[in-house]
Protein backbone atom coordinates (compact mmCIF):
# COMPACT_ATOMS: atom_id res chain seq x y z
CA UNK A 1 0.00 0.00 0.00
CA UNK A 2 1.18 3.59 -0.86
CA UNK A 3 0.56 6.22 1.82
CA UNK A 4 -2.38 8.36 0.88
CA UNK A 5 -1.18 11.37 -1.28
CA UNK A 6 -4.07 14.19 -2.47
CA UNK A 7 -5.34 14.19 -5.96
CA UNK A 8 -6.72 17.76 -6.38
CA UNK A 9 -9.76 18.02 -3.54
CA UNK A 10 -9.72 13.80 -3.32
CA UNK A 11 -7.35 11.92 -1.65
CA UNK A 12 -5.53 8.67 -3.21
CA UNK A 13 -3.90 5.30 -1.97
CA UNK A 14 -3.03 2.26 -4.34
CA UNK A 15 -3.71 -1.27 -2.72
CA UNK A 16 -2.53 -4.52 -4.16
CA UNK A 17 -5.02 -7.28 -4.02
CA UNK A 18 -4.30 -8.59 -0.58
CA UNK A 19 -4.36 -5.62 0.60
CA UNK A 20 -7.96 -4.83 -0.71
CA UNK A 21 -8.85 -8.43 0.07
CA UNK A 22 -8.24 -8.06 4.08
CA UNK A 23 -10.22 -4.33 4.13
CA UNK A 24 -12.92 -5.54 2.33
CA UNK A 25 -12.96 -8.61 4.55
CA UNK A 26 -12.56 -6.62 7.70
CA UNK A 27 -15.11 -4.22 6.74
CA UNK A 28 -17.71 -6.26 5.76
CA UNK A 29 -17.17 -8.16 9.70
CA UNK A 30 -17.53 -4.58 10.88
CA UNK A 31 -21.05 -4.06 8.75
CA UNK A 32 -21.90 -7.93 9.94
CA UNK A 33 -21.14 -6.90 13.35
CA UNK A 34 -22.96 -3.34 13.98
CA UNK A 35 -26.24 -4.64 11.29
CA UNK A 36 -28.07 -6.24 13.96
CA UNK A 37 -27.97 -2.89 16.33
CA UNK A 38 -29.86 -0.96 13.26
CA UNK A 39 -33.59 -0.51 13.46
CA UNK A 40 -36.04 -2.69 11.91
CA UNK A 41 -38.85 -2.11 10.45
CA UNK A 42 -40.90 -4.16 13.22
CA UNK A 43 -39.46 -3.05 15.81
CA UNK A 44 -41.62 -1.23 18.82
CA UNK A 45 -40.97 2.28 19.55
CA UNK A 46 -38.30 3.14 21.25
CA UNK A 47 -39.78 3.73 24.19
CA UNK A 48 -41.43 0.36 24.91
CA UNK A 49 -37.19 -1.56 24.18
CA UNK A 50 -35.62 -2.81 26.77
CA UNK A 51 -32.97 0.06 27.88
CA UNK A 52 -30.14 -2.81 28.88
CA UNK A 53 -28.64 -3.78 26.21
CA UNK A 54 -27.84 -7.25 25.65
CA UNK A 55 -24.89 -6.69 23.49
CA UNK A 56 -22.61 -5.11 26.75
CA UNK A 57 -21.34 -8.59 27.32
CA UNK A 58 -18.68 -7.78 23.83
CA UNK A 59 -16.34 -6.03 24.61
CA UNK A 60 -15.65 -5.46 20.91
CA UNK A 61 -19.05 -3.83 20.77
CA UNK A 62 -18.99 -1.79 24.38
CA UNK A 63 -15.66 -0.03 22.72
CA UNK A 64 -17.80 1.31 19.82
CA UNK A 65 -20.60 2.55 21.92
CA UNK A 66 -18.81 3.32 25.25
CA UNK A 67 -21.17 4.34 28.31
CA UNK A 68 -22.09 7.84 28.05
CA UNK A 69 -22.81 8.30 31.78
CA UNK A 70 -20.56 5.59 33.54
CA UNK A 71 -21.60 6.91 37.20
CA UNK A 72 -25.25 6.85 36.09
CA UNK A 73 -26.42 3.25 34.92
CA UNK A 74 -30.34 4.81 34.18
CA UNK A 75 -28.73 7.99 32.31
CA UNK A 76 -26.84 5.48 30.17
CA UNK A 77 -29.02 3.16 29.18
CA UNK A 78 -31.45 5.71 28.47
CA UNK A 79 -28.71 7.34 26.28
CA UNK A 80 -28.07 4.54 24.79
CA UNK A 81 -31.66 3.47 23.96
CA UNK A 82 -32.58 6.71 21.70
CA UNK A 83 -28.85 6.48 20.03
CA UNK A 84 -27.40 3.30 19.66
CA UNK A 85 -29.59 2.33 16.43
CA UNK A 86 -29.09 5.96 14.76
CA UNK A 87 -25.12 5.39 15.44
CA UNK A 88 -25.60 1.74 14.23
CA UNK A 89 -26.58 3.02 11.21
CA UNK A 90 -24.33 5.42 10.63
CA UNK A 91 -21.57 3.37 11.51
CA UNK A 92 -22.17 0.53 9.22
CA UNK A 93 -23.16 3.60 6.52
CA UNK A 94 -19.26 4.92 6.78
CA UNK A 95 -18.25 1.63 6.34
CA UNK A 96 -20.26 0.56 2.90
CA UNK A 97 -18.79 4.03 2.00
CA UNK A 98 -15.36 2.52 2.24
CA UNK A 99 -16.45 -0.72 0.73
CA UNK A 100 -17.89 1.10 -2.15
CA UNK A 101 -14.71 3.10 -3.24
CA UNK A 102 -12.74 0.02 -2.77
CA UNK A 103 -14.30 -1.83 -5.26
CA UNK A 104 -14.51 1.05 -7.19
CA UNK A 105 -10.72 1.07 -7.66
CA UNK A 106 -8.61 1.27 -10.61
CA UNK A 107 -6.02 -0.80 -11.25
CA UNK A 108 -5.31 -1.20 -7.40
CA UNK A 109 -5.69 2.98 -7.05
CA UNK A 110 -8.89 4.26 -4.27
CA UNK A 111 -9.54 7.68 -5.05
CA UNK A 112 -12.09 8.92 -1.68
CA UNK A 113 -13.56 12.38 -2.80
CA UNK A 114 -14.22 14.97 -0.21
CA UNK A 115 -17.50 13.60 1.04
CA UNK A 116 -16.12 9.87 2.10
CA UNK A 117 -13.10 11.27 3.70
CA UNK A 118 -14.95 11.18 7.02
CA UNK A 119 -16.46 7.95 6.65
CA UNK A 120 -12.92 6.50 5.77
CA UNK A 121 -11.78 7.88 9.24
CA UNK A 122 -14.43 6.76 11.10
CA UNK A 123 -14.50 3.32 9.73
CA UNK A 124 -10.52 3.06 10.32
CA UNK A 125 -10.99 3.77 13.64
CA UNK A 126 -14.07 1.82 14.56
CA UNK A 127 -11.71 -1.20 12.92
CA UNK A 128 -8.81 -0.25 15.28
CA UNK A 129 -11.28 -0.06 18.26
CA UNK A 130 -12.90 -3.91 17.48
CA UNK A 131 -9.27 -5.26 16.50
CA UNK A 132 -8.02 -3.91 19.57
CA UNK A 133 -10.52 -6.00 21.34
CA UNK A 134 -10.19 -8.99 19.75
CA UNK A 135 -6.88 -9.21 19.53
CA UNK A 136 -6.27 -8.05 23.38
CA UNK A 137 -2.68 -8.05 24.09
CA UNK A 138 -1.64 -9.92 20.51
CA UNK A 139 -2.60 -6.33 18.91
CA UNK A 140 1.07 -5.32 20.04
CA UNK A 141 2.58 -7.58 17.17
CA UNK A 142 -0.15 -7.85 15.00
CA UNK A 143 0.56 -6.35 11.70
CA UNK A 144 -3.11 -5.74 10.63
CA UNK A 145 -3.86 -3.33 13.47
CA UNK A 146 -0.82 -1.18 12.96
CA UNK A 147 -1.77 -1.55 8.92
CA UNK A 148 -5.00 -0.08 10.01
CA UNK A 149 -3.23 2.77 12.08
CA UNK A 150 -0.83 3.38 9.54
CA UNK A 151 -3.50 3.84 6.93
CA UNK A 152 -5.60 6.27 9.32
CA UNK A 153 -1.88 8.49 10.34
CA UNK A 154 -1.49 8.55 6.43
CA UNK A 155 -4.75 9.63 5.45
CA UNK A 156 -4.79 12.47 8.37
CA UNK A 157 -1.37 13.27 7.70
CA UNK A 158 -2.42 15.05 3.93
CA UNK A 159 -5.77 16.68 5.55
Amino acid sequence: MRAFSRRGVALQTQLNKKETAILLTLVGELIELLNPLGPRADDPPFWEVDPVPTWRDDPALARLFPDAYSDDEDASSDFLRYTQADQAVAKCEAASTVAIDIDDADAGWVTVPPEHIEAWLKTLTNLRLVLAERLGDERDTDAVYFWCGWMLESMLSVL
